[in-house]
């Protein structure tokens, strides 16, 4: 599968990196669920072209409100962590281009795509002392999580049976004798089940219902069963018990076979306690969470999500502390916003600098915020000049002796306080 386009392009210069005011609204929430309701859009008309008929009022229109279910939120704390491999990405990008970026616009960044970061849920302490708290239940194959272990062991049953089992359809020695006036049949799916006074009728029924419509409650499916007196649909089905489908286990030397519901009895026996894990605090891939069952974790996530996608403080201190721990420097300028680099800032007097040095200081001391191009167009007269002072930038900005920031302007530390 190819990778997201944020590590096959340039992900730090193409950020939006612009003033509060400025900035784009955010993104559309990725952990909202999809609804088929309409919004009725407003028509954006001056008001004046309208003319008021006599005897008539303008009414606003009628918009149908949606009950939203019921849903029973777990007593979890939810926070956002970035993603390690892009995360990787971010830092060579800051230690190739030796600027310094906002630890806020890169926190923002990380979390405008379930791509770029994992969400970490932790079980709150409950008020009473005596009560326990919620325990999370992970897959550790995918890393779907859930405060339910039945969803996670129907998600281990689904998601990866082929994970654990070939395959294989045999040939059986004859169709089933004797007169059948019916058979049952799945009308979602048009499997035919068979008689329900056959054997096979009952581990049929359970086969569909497990592999194809277990989200379902089983009452609810059973409704729709329904029998028919057809003969081309019993002579369909007795063709059908011609083949029987048996399960092997990968990489298993030993030949067993096994039916649908052994096999699945024996994922339930033997798999789930290796691969479901059970934990007070589990870390979720962001395109994993998007997906998820349990709908009160994914209520949690959904509202963590807007607030922090309006300032996303909680994430940026996760991120200031990786920055740290790669060896990048962290530092305050201007209204106290904090900037990441790769080069941490040093104040150089330029009365201690020798004189071509002293040059460049003097004039970004003259003018703050310039940028490369307008410090060129002012300090060189000459072609020997101007490699004279792209030599003398250069070795300012490696010593951080001069910030250069992620738009190109140009700023000295400040002196240190006495």
């Amino acid at each position: 599968m190819a990778e997201k386009t944020s590590l096959d392009k340039d992900l730090i210069l193409d950020l939006n990196f612009v003033p509060d005011w400025a900035r784009k609204p955010p993104a559309q929430n990725q952990y909202e669920e999809q609804t088929e309701n309409k919004k009725y859009e407003r028509r954006n008309t001056n008001r004046g072209d309208f003319k008021k008929k006599p005897g008539k009022t303008f009414r606003k229109p009628y918009v149908k409100k949606s009950i939203s279910e019921f849903v029973e939120l777990p007593d979890v704390e939810i926070s956002f962590l970035p993603e390690q491999r892009h995360l990787v990405g971010v830092v060579k990008k800051i230690k190739a281009s030796k600027r310094a970026y906002p630890l806020m616009d890169l926190a923002a960044f990380f979390l405008s795509d379930s791509e770029f970061h994992a969400v970490k849920v932790q079980a709150r302490k409950p008020d009473d002392p005596e009560a326990d708290p919620v325990k999370l239940y992970q897959c550790n194959l995918c890393g779907v999580a859930s405060t339910d272990n039945g969803k996670v062991l129907s998600h281990l049953q689904d998601a990866h049976f082929d994970e654990f089992f070939d395959k294989e359809i045999k040939e059986s020695s004859e169709a089933p004798t004797g007169k059948f006036v019916c058979v049952a049949k799945c009308v979602l799916s048009g499997t035919l089940l068979g008689p329900t006074n056959h054997h096979t009728y009952h581990d049929k029924l359970m086969e569909v219902y497990q592999s194809r419509f277990s989200d379902m409650p089983f009452a609810e499916y059973s409704q729709t069963i329904e029998i028919s007196h057809d003969e081309e649909d019993i002579n369909n089905w007795k063709e059908s018990c011609k083949t029987i489908t048996v399960y092997k286990l990968k990489n298993v030397e030993e030949e067993k076979e096994f039916t649908w519901l052994e096999a699945v009895a024996y994922v339930n026996e033997v798999f789930a306690p290796k691969h479901i894990i059970k934990s007070n605090k589990v870390i979720i891939p962001g395109t994993v969470a998007k997906s998820l069952q349990d709908r009160g974790l994914k209520v949690r996530i959904r509202n963590r999500w807007q607030r922090e996608s309006k300032m996303p403080k909680y994430l940026s201190f996760a991120l200031r502390a990786a920055f740290k721990h790669m060896h990048l420097a962290v530092f305050k300028a201007g209204l106290k916003e904090q900037f990441i680099s790769s080069i941490a800032p040093d104040y150089l007097n330029p009365e201690n600098a020798v004189e071509d040095i002293a040059k460049v200081l003097k004039y970004l001391h003259d003018n703050p915020g310039c940028t490369r191009k307008q410090m060129f167009e002012a300090l060189h007269t000459s072609e020997e000049e101007a490699k004279t002072v792209t030599a003398s930038l250069s070795w300012l900005i490696e010593k951080g002796h001069i910030i250069e920031f992620f738009n190109g302007h140009l700023a000295s530390p400040l002196a240190p306080k006495k």
